[in-house]
């Protein structure tokens, strides 16, 4: 037995009717799919979330969540469980040292080793900091890696592609608060994903800017025939100060490429980010990027956004706004087309939101329109902590969007939770509030 509950998916189908903004709105509805808790107090289960592909073979996508406050003897060791998409089953579970806060960060970076599962990344960024990547056939340790103490090394950790060109997926640590070119100025790093040696790392240029905040595989923009990554660094200062700035790398050289700035003081753009918001289907490349720190125009300050910015070139192409004054939105998700015109829409999550209810906000990939609001269930949810777009897994034709509550504390006493949602297209404007899950039925 595990430290998980779950609503397995035939019995949690929640059919949400959404309050309207206006008077007259037809009722419309929403599906949540499956709702997860963990009953280990205060683990902060859903902190992090990761699509990790098909490992049972079901068609459908599982995927990884990170708790990494578990304790184990009173110190906060951390665990990721990897949850089954077609039911919520637990397929593995991984535990951290003490003082490591593993499953902080947690990625699906493909194949690495050539078995044909999907395996699976996990960071621990507390003390030494470390990451370590796990086959997805049978969870055995492919790679252990480790970074200096107090570097938060293991802060970001994604697949970036095949750097080396020796046809194996390679990894991109982020190591945020590194002190070899200036105090927190931050480093990157590549490792083989065939004997897991460094194959390349670089640096920040300026003390406290945080350099690896968000690390992302890309697309290959110089057209050197090898993958690129791309780096979120929230506290840059190049467009103002702590403005925030996202930049592209090349996987060989380690120049950068291009270089995307806030544009005032406390942006912060970078904190979240993640290549690969491919809106329209064609395979252009694109990028999304979280900026907490965004001002709506002429309006309320530190609202937040959600931008999507051309890969190639670095123009922004569409802006959503959160939701209010000093809520900070900017954890950012690309789940489906979720209004029906043919583009990708986007989901923006304010944890703060509503005295820390939190709320998720989807506006349209075409213009950055709002679309409809979810709100969290109970105070201090912190819904919309994390979010991760996952392949349909309930048959639908559509991708489905996972969301973490962290600091979920529900009827049941239950810590953490993770709610997966069918997004059904819907009228513009609506509001939907997620409720509490139905007690779970099995302890998993």
């Amino acid at each position: 037995m595990t430290d998980t509950e779950f609503v397995p998916m035939n019995h949690s189908a929640v059919l949400l009717a959404l309050v309207p903004h206006t008077s007259n709105a037809q009722e419309e509805s929403v599906q949540v799919l499956l709702t997860l808790h963990s009953s280990a107090p205060g683990d902060r289960y859903g902190t992090a979330l990761a699509d990790a592909g098909d490992l049972d073979g079901d068609g459908c996508s599982d995927f990884l969540v990170g708790a990494p406050r578990y304790s184990v003897d009173g110190s906060p060791a951390g665990r990721v469980v990897v949850h089954a998409g077609g039911g919520g089953q637990v397929l593995f579970e991984f535990q951290g040292r003490p003082g490591t806060q593993f499953g902080s960060a947690v990625a699906g970076p493909g194949d690495i080793d050539g078995d044909s599962y999907p395996d699976l990344f996990v960071g621990a960024p507390l003390g030494a900091g470390g990451a370590t990547l796990y086959s997805g056939k049978d969870g055995t340790i492919l790679f252990t890696f480790a970074g200096d103490f107090g570097s938060r090394f293991g802060q970001s950790i994604d697949g970036c592609g095949d750097v080396d060109g020796d046809g194996v997926l390679d990894l991109v640590i982020g190591e945020p608060q590194n002190d070899l070119a200036a105090r927190n100025a931050g480093r990157v790093q590549i490792y083989s994903g065939t004997d897991g040696s460094l194959l390349g790392e670089r640096t920040g240029s300026s003390a406290f800017d945080l350099f690896g905040t968000q690390v992302s595989g890309a697309s290959d923009m110089d057209f050197d025939g090898q993958a690129n990554y791309i780096v979120g660094v929230p506290f840059d200062d190049q467009g103002a100060f702590n403005a925030g700035a996202a930049m592209l790398f090349s996987g060989v050289s380690n120049e950068a490429l291009l270089t995307v700035c806030g544009d005032k003081p406390g942006d912060q753009l970078g904190t979240w980010m993640r290549w690969g918001c491919d809106l329209d289907g064609g395979g252009a490349p694109y990028f999304a990027v979280g900026v907490p720190g965004a001002d709506v125009p002429k309006g309320s300050f530190d609202v937040g956004a959600a931008q999507v910015r051309s890969g190639s070139q670095g123009g922004l192409l569409v802006t959503g706004f959160g939701f209010g004054p000093g809520e900070f939105a900017g954890t950012v998700g690309a789940p489906t087309d979720w209004n029906g015109d043919g583009i990708v829409d986007l989901a923006l999550g304010a944890p703060s939101s509503l005295g820390g209810v939190g709320r998720v906000r989807l506006v349209s990939g075409f213009d950055g329109a709002q679309l409809a609001d979810l709100d969290g269930a109970l105070t201090n949810d912190w819904f919309g902590a994390a979010l991760s777009r996952l392949a349909d897994i309930d048959g639908d034709g559509h991708p489905d969007l996972a969301i973490g509550s962290p600091g979920h504390e529900d009827l049941q006493g239950h810590p953490g939770s993770v709610c997966v949602l069918s997004l059904v297209r819907s009228t513009p404007g609506r509001r939907h509030r997620i409720p509490e899950a139905p007690v779970p039925t099995r302890d998993r």
